[in-house]
């Protein structure tokens, strides 16, 4: 039965979450590249 609910958990990973972990990499990205601005400018 647990390989039979793996397909659709499958399906279900590749349709949200791959968009929603690039948008999270993509706000660490700019808070970290935010974070260095500011520590440049305080240097």
């Amino acid at each position: 039965m647990a390989d039979n609910a793996r397909p659709n958990q499958h399906k279900f990973l590749d349709d949200k979450p791959s968009r929603v972990c690039g948008d999270m990499s993509t706000w660490i990205t700019i808070a970290v590249i935010e974070r260095i601005h500011n520590d440049i400018k305080n240097i």
